[in-house]
């Protein structure tokens, strides 16, 4: 069976690597502003063949620690004006560069070009076009729902102590690894485009502000990414019991889905509320009116997802909220503050909204 994603707040899926600005240039083209990546070592071998007087220079420039590639552009335009010019071929990529620059940030002289570093999003190379494009994962699908399978299997019955409550659960996660072998989703189609987006956490004082690449949020609903979802278990070969084989279904999955994603944004509409986030607000209330069609599930996925996101303990805090600090405590999850758990949240510059929102769609087998 086909789903599909649209993608309703930008969503990144990190590699763990990131590039600097000298890989990078940021360019306006018709009111439209691009980051550039550039593939250094073409240019190397452009300055060695075309400019040796100036490759030592070249080498010993890139060397220094802040330094960028449109520092070295302005102090030698005609060697790089060629570089410049033919994308194609010294360019693995380019993204739409959503960061919308503050009244303050422009009165400061801050510019799109002081950007000096981001997060790569994972990509593909596709042989047709020849050209790298963004994709999600069939595993970090996977790895969303089956929290969400998680948490509407796990029931704590009255139990207090926290203790016993940790064995509910690790047994509860135990017996989804059984049913999880027989759940398959493949790598999603890729996408050409891609945006990138500054973003800073919310309840820290920290400088925790980057910019990532992100597979960018749909204008329509009616654009979407497609993955394909089956399982190969085998009622008469294998063995599940009946409470998770129904699972197997993507019908009971969608609920789950949804199910979870309710509890989601309502504690998210209790943090707006106790921070006076009324923008982020409207934000969640358009989404509980989204999320009402079980057919058609809200989800989070990737950066910015948050623990409670990816964890089940939601689940504990809603059941017990005393109980639930007793237990990040004595398993030592978290900082240590009497704020309520977790105090921060990840937000876009410029719009504060949440990253990762997608919303999710089968498409029926053609008979």
């Amino acid at each position: 069976m086909d789903i599909n994603i649209s993608v309703m707040t930008p969503v990144h899926i990190g590699t763990g690597n990131e590039y600097n600005s000298l890989e990078f240039l940021a360019r306006k083209v018709k009111k439209r502003r691009f980051i550039i990546r550039y593939n250094i070592e073409k240019i190397f071998k452009f300055m060695y063949k075309n400019h040796k007087d100036s490759y030592d220079y070249f080498l010993d420039f890139i060397s220094k620690s802040e330094t960028s590639l449109d520092e070295f552009s302005k102090e030698h335009p005609e060697e790089m004006t060629p570089i410049i010019t033919s994308l194609s071929k010294y360019s693995y990529y380019s993204s739409f560069l959503r960061y919308p620059l503050t009244k303050k940030e422009l009165s400061e002289g801050k510019r799109s070009k002081d950007i000096t570093r981001i997060k790569e999003h994972l990509k593909t190379y596709n042989k047709n076009n020849k050209k790298f494009e963004a994709y999600i994962p069939g595993s970090s699908l996977k790895g969303a729902i089956r929290n969400c399978i998680s948490y509407n299997t796990l029931t704590f019955r009255g139990e207090k102590n926290v203790f016993n409550i940790k064995k509910i659960i690790w047994d509860n996660d135990k017996n989804l690894n059984e049913l999880m072998k027989y759940l398959h989703f493949t790598d999603s189609e890729s996408v050409q485009k891609m945006a990138i987006y500054g973003t800073k956490s919310f309840g820290t004082r920290r400088n925790t502000s980057s910019f990532l690449e992100t597979i960018d949020e749909s204008k329509k609903l009616d654009y979407s990414i497609k993955f394909k979802y089956y399982t190969n278990y085998d009622e008469n070969v294998h063995k599940l019991n009946k409470f998770h084989e129904e699972f197997l279904n993507i019908d009971k999955i969608f609920e789950s889905i949804k199910n979870f994603s309710d509890d989601v944004i309502d504690h998210e509409v209790d943090f707006c509320l106790d921070n006076k986030l009324y923008d982020l607000l409207d934000f969640y209330d358009k989404l509980k009116i989204l999320n009402k069609n079980k057919n058609s599930p809200l989800l989070r996925l990737g950066m910015g997802a948050g623990f409670l996101n990816m964890t089940t303990l939601l689940k504990l805090k809603n059941y017990d909220k005393n109980i639930f600090m007793d237990f990040k405590k004595k398993n030592n999850i978290g900082k240590k503050y009497k704020y309520d758990f977790p105090k921060t949240r990840r937000h876009i510059m410029g719009n504060h909204k949440p990253l990762g929102w997608v919303k999710l769609n089968k498409i029926e087998e053609q008979k």
